[in-house]
C-alpha cells in the first residue's frame, strides 16, 4: 500500500485532529486551511503546509483513495490499472477535484498573509499510485517509450499545479519522491525511469512566473546532484530556524533548494543548499 505522511510525525496531532471532521479535512478547502494554520502554530513553523497527503495526484488521475482519520493518513490500497494505455490521457485541471481545495486553501492562507508550502508529488510516484508495480517496471524494461508517454501526461499535470499555485502567489513549491528513490528502485531505473521526467519538469516550472521557490527533498536533491543532472551550493546563514533562513534567501531571489527536508522548518539549522536546475 502506498501511504503519505501528514506531518514529519506521520500522523495528525491529536490536539488538533480531534476537533476537526476527518477526512472532510482533506477535502474541503477552507477546513484545510484552518487545519494548515492551527499546524504551523503548534510546531512553531513559518510557514503552512498543504495538503495533508501524497495522493491528492494520483486521485485526479482515477485512483481511489481510501481517506482514513487524523490518526490514519490517507492511501492508495490498490492502484487502478494494470496497463499503461488505460491510464486517463486527458490533463485533469489543478481547479477541480481535491486538488482545487488545495488550491483553494493556499489562496485562503495567502489572503491572510501567511507563507505557505505546497506540497506536489512527482510523476513517478503518482504513477506508482495509478499502475501495477510489476507491470510498470516490466513496460519499462520491454516498452520504455509507453511509460514515458505516462510520465510526460502527469508531468503537464504537476506543471499547471505549480502554474496555478504560482498564480496564487505561492512561497514555496515542495516536490518530492518518495516512492522513486535510488535506495527504492535502484540507481540504473531511477536514472532512466525518474531523473529525465523530473529534470524537464524542473526545468519547465523554472520558468513560471511569480516570486515563489521550489524546494526539492533531500533524498531526491542528492540522488540527482550525484547523476550531474542538477547542481547545488551550500550558503553559511548562522543561526536560527531552517523556515526562516528559506524565506531570507527567497526573498531575494533564490529560486531552487533543496539537500534538507521540508518538514524541518521548524528546526534550527545554519546552512541551506541551494540548486541550479538549468542546462
Amino acid at each position: 500500500m502506498k501511504g503519505c505522511p501528514v506531518s514529519k510525525n506521520g500522523a495528525m496531532p491529536d490536539e488538533i485532529g480531534s476537533r476537526y471532521p476527518f477526512p472532510q479535512v482533506h477535502r474541503d478547502g477552507e477546513l484545510m486551511a484552518q487545519v494548515a494554520e492551527e499546524l504551523m502554530r503548534l510546531e512553531g513553523d513559518i510557514y503552512c503546509s498543504v495538503p495533508f497527503c501524497s495522493t491528492v495526484e494520483a486521485e485526479a488521475f482515477g485512483a481511489q483513495v481510501r481517506m482514513g482519520d487524523h490518526r490514519t493518513t490517507p492511501l492508495i490500497p490498490k492502484c487502478p490499472w494494470d496497463d499503461p494505455d488505460m491510464i486517463p490521457k486527458e490533463i485533469p485541471s489543478p481547479d477541480s477535484g481535491r486538488m482545487g481545495e488545495v488550491m483553494k486553501a493556499v489562496s485562503i492562507l495567502r489572503g491572510k498573509g501567511l507563507p505557505v508550502i505546497l506540497k506536489i508529488s512527482g510523476p513517478f510516484s503518482t504513477l506508482m499510485g495509478l499502475l501495477d508495480p510489476k507491470v510498470l517496471f516490466r513496460t519499462a524494461r520491454k516498452d520504455p517509450d509507453r511509460i514515458e508517454i505516462v510520465l510526460k501526461g502527469i508531468s503537464a499535470y504537476s506543471l499547471s499545479c505549480a502554474k496555478e499555485a504560482a498564480r496564487r502567489d505561492i512561497s514555496i513549491i515542495s516536490l518530492a519522491e518518495p516512492s522513486a528513490t535510488p535506495d527504492l528502485l535502484g540507481p540504473k531505473r531511477f536514472e532512466k525511469l525518474v531523473s529525465p521526467a523530473l529534470t524537464r519538469l524542473l526545468r519547465e516550472m523554472d520558468r513560471l512566473d511569480g516570486p515563489w521557490s521550489g524546494f526539492l527533498c533531500g533524498r531526491l536533491s542528492s540522488s540527482m546532484e550525484e547523476i550531474g543532472a542538477i547542481s547545488g551550493h551550500t550558503a553559511e546563514m548562522g543561526s536560527g530556524r531552517y523556515g526562516d533562513h528559506l524565506e531570507t534567501l527567497r526573498t531575494r531571489g533564490i529560486r531552487w533548494f533543496g539537500g534538507g527536508c521540508v518538514a524541518q522548518t521548524p528546526a534550527d539549522a545554519c546552512r541551506i543548499r541551494t540548486m541550479d536546475v538549468t542546462d
